[in-house]
C-alpha cells in the first residue's frame, strides 16, 4: 500500500484524481529542457553520488536534439554544476512552474516526483531507501514513469537514512541516460556499460611528484600529496609546503629541520614502512613532535609484524599489496578518475601513467601493480 493510500484510509478520505498544484510564473529561457532534482543528501542512503557524471555523460546528447538540463531544488541542495542552469533559490510555487513547462524530471524519490506526477510529466525516479510501490507517482500513466532500483538480490530496503555502503550507488548511469532517452523518444542507443566504480572515485586528489614546483590557483584550494616516495627531492617538497597545505608521502626519514620549517603547513606526515630499519623510533619521536598527525603504513605483509612490535607505541597501519587479478575483465576499458598526478607540470591520470610517460588521449586501464594500487580511485568502463 502507497503512503497516499495509506494516509487516505486512515483519514477517511478519497484521493482526487488530480491534486491542484499553485504554481507561479519564473521567466525561463526560451526552448525544450527537462529538470533535476538531486536531494541536499541529508538522508544520506537515497543520495545518489554520481549526478554530474550522470549530465555530463547525457548532456551533449540532449544539447543535438535541443534540450537544457535545469537543476531545481532547495537553497541547501548540493550543486551540479554541470547542468545548464541551476534554479535552487525559487519558492516551491516557482519551482513547480518550472515542472509544469519541462519536457521531464529525473531525480531522487521526494516531492518533485510527485508534481512531476500532478503534471502528467515524464518521469525517471531512483528509489533506494523503500521500494518505490511504497510512494509511486501517484498519477502518472504506466507508460510516463520509469522507476529505478539497486539490485538488492534478497535484501530489504535500508528504510533508513543512513546506509553502507549506499545501495543508490549500485543504479547505473547508462541505465538512468537509457530512461531519460527512451521516455523523451530520442532514437539514441547508449552503448555504454559501468564496470567498476572504486570506493574512492567520488574524492578529488591531488598528487604531485616533486620533480618541479608551479604556481596555481586551483591546488591552493586543497591538500596535495607530496610523494616523495615517488621522487625523494626535500628542496623541491620543500618549496611545496612553503606555498601550499600538503600532505608529505614518504618511504624514507624526511628532515626534520624541513619539517620545523613547515610545520605550519603540513598537515600530514604518512611515512612508508618496508622493514623495522628504515625508522628508528628517535626520530618517530621527534617527527611526531613537530607534526602531530603523524601516520605510520606498513608496506610489506611479510615484514609488518616486526614493524609493529618495534613500533608498539603507535598505530602501523596496514598498506594492501595491489591485487592485479582485479583487473582481469576490466583490460582494454576505459575510465574517469578525480585522482590527478602532477609531474613536470603536466598531468597524468594515473601513477601508472606517469610511470609510462602517456600523455592525453583516452584514459585506457593499464594493467600494473600502480594502477591496481589505485582502483579505487577510478570509474571503469567500456
Amino acid at each position: 500500500m502507497s503512503l497516499l493510500s495509506t494516509y487516505s484510509s486512515y483519514m477517511g478520505v478519497i484521493p482526487t484524481d488530480r491534486p491542484n498544484i499553485n504554481t507561479q510564473f519564473f521567466p525561463l529561457p526560451e526552448g525544450k529542457f527537462i529538470t533535476l532534482h538531486v536531494g541536499d543528501a541529508k538522508l544520506q542512503s537515497k543520495h545518489f553520488d554520481y549526478w554530474s557524471d550522470v549530465v555530463k555523460f547525457i548532456k551533449p546528447v540532449l544539447h543535438y536534439f535541443e534540450y537544457k538540463i535545469y537543476q531545481i531544488g532547495g537553497p541547501e541542495d548540493i550543486l551540479v554544476p554541470e547542468c545548464d542552469a541551476n534554479y535552487l533559490n525559487l519558492s516551491r510555487a516557482q519551482s513547480a512552474y518550472v515542472q509544469s513547462v519541462s519536457e521531464l524530471h529525473c531525480g531522487i524519490d521526494s516531492a518533485p516526483i510527485h508534481i512531476a506526477s500532478t503534471f502528467n510529466k515524464k518521469i525517471v525516479a531512483l528509489y533506494s531507501h523503500i521500494y518505490h510501490e511504497q510512494s509511486p507517482g501517484e498519477f502518472s500513466n504506466v507508460d510516463d514513469i520509469i522507476y529505478l532500483e539497486p539490485d538488492r538480490g534478497d535484501r530489504h530496503p535500508v528504510f533508513g537514512p543512513q546506509e553502507f555502503p549506499k545501495s543508490v550507488n549500485t543504479i547505473k548511469l547508462e541505465d538512468i541516460a537509457g530512461s531519460i532517452f527512451k521516455l523523451l523518444n530520442l532514437p539514441v542507443g547508449v552503448v555504454f556499460q559501468t564496470k567498476f566504480i572504486g570506493a574512492h572515485y567520488q574524492h578529488s586528489v591531488f598528487d604531485v611528484i616533486p620533480d618541479f614546483f608551479g604556481e596555481s590557483a586551483e591546488l591552493k584550494q586543497t591538500v596535495l600529496n607530496i610523494r616523495l616516495d615517488l621522487n625523494f627531492d626535500l628542496q623541491c617538497a620543500h618549496s611545496w609546503a612553503q606555498n601550499y597545505q600538503v600532505r608529505l608521502i614518504s618511504d624514507r626519514p624526511v628532515d626534520l629541520e624541513l619539517l620545523r620549517l613547515d610545520c605550519n603547513n603540513i598537515n600530514q606526515l604518512a611515512l612508508l614502512i618496508k622493514n623495522k630499519e628504515d625508522y628508528s623510533i628517535e626520530y618517530i619521536k621527534e617527527a611526531k613532535k613537530l607534526i602531530p598527525n603523524l601516520v605510520l603504513v606498513g608496506t610489506d605483509d611479510s615484514t609488518i609484524a616486526d614493524v609493529r612490535e618495534k613500533f608498539f607505541d603507535w598505530i602501523v597501519e596496514r598498506m594492501p599489496p595491489p591485487d592485479r587479478s582485479k583487473l582481469t575483465n576490466l583490460l582494454n576499458c576505459k575510465f574517469w578518475t578525480k585522482k590527478e598526478v602532477f609531474s613536470k607540470a603536466q598531468r597524468f591520470s594515473s601513477v601508472a601513467h606517469w610511470k609510462e610517460n602517456k600523455l592525453g588521449g583516452e584514459n585506457l586501464v593499464i594493467d600494473s601493480d600502480e594502477f591496481a594500487q589505485d582502483l579505487e580511485h577510478f570509474y571503469i568502463y567500456s
